[in-house]
């Protein structure tokens, strides 16, 4: 980005203190500086950033109702976001305009945690099988112009180019927003295994018969009715 990086402030913490990062601050002439245990306020910046971060995370999990399982997607989801929103001390520009020289485009985002469908293509489904499958918006991919989804039915989280999400929708009640036009889906070769932070409910196999409804429709074995 241009920029060369002079000093690295941070906690005690063997994420940090570890010979991997005492290697590289030193063939690249970088001070690292470590606080004091148990003095945050020396790491103002960074303590404050991180509370904005989760407070962020903490509010999309809730808006949705979204298990807490979720929170490391809600915290890749937060920093996206903030480094795509100005700021106090940058009132007019972000964070990723000051680091890659241009405005971010805004039209992808989308509501955290929002219910939707993804399209299936020919190549992977039969004629009589499901053109989607159900899905919940978890956030944007890295290096790849995709959204992160979980797959509902198969309990497994993909990569898929385009969403069609209902973002109205919030504990079964639709706000008073007009709905966001969606694009059919095409989801990627490439789908990684997810734990299932909360079981899946999931339709029957096959369906039950209604109580109260007698079947009024004629036996074939019946013999015709006489004239």
């Amino acid at each position: 980005m241009g920029e060369r990086l002079m000093c690295l402030r941070s906690d005690n913490g063997t994420e940090f203190v570890n010979k991997d990062v005492t290697r590289i601050c030193t063939l690249n002439g970088i001070m690292h500086q470590r606080t004091v245990p148990y003095s945050p306020q020396q790491n103002g910046v960074a303590e404050r950033m991180n509370r904005t971060i989760m407070e962020k995370a903490r509010s999309m999990l809730h808006y949705k109702s979204v298990p807490t399982e979720w929170w490391a997607e809600a915290v890749s989801t937060a920093v996206y976001l903030v480094n795509r929103s100005t700021n106090t001390q940058h009132t007019s520009v972000t964070p990723y305009e000051l680091g890659f020289k241009v405005k971010p485009t805004l039209e992808h985002l989308r509501v955290f945690g929002s219910h939707g469908c993804v399209h299936i293509y020919k190549a992977k489904r039969t004629k009589l099988e499901p053109k989607s499958f159900r899905c919940m918006f978890l956030g944007y991919a890295e290096n790849v112009k995709g959204y992160r989804v979980f797959d509902l039915d198969a309990s497994k989280v993909k990569v898929a180019c385009s969403v069609k999400l209902d973002e109205r929708e919030v504990d079964g009640i639709y706000e008073t927003l007009p709905a966001r036009n969606g694009t059919v889906i095409h989801v990627s070769e490439d789908a990684h295994d997810a734990v299932t932070p909360a079981p899946v409910e999931r339709q029957p196999a096959v369906e039950e018969p209604m109580e109260g409804i007698e079947n009024d429709a004629p036996d074939r074995n019946d013999p015709p009715p006489l004239d």
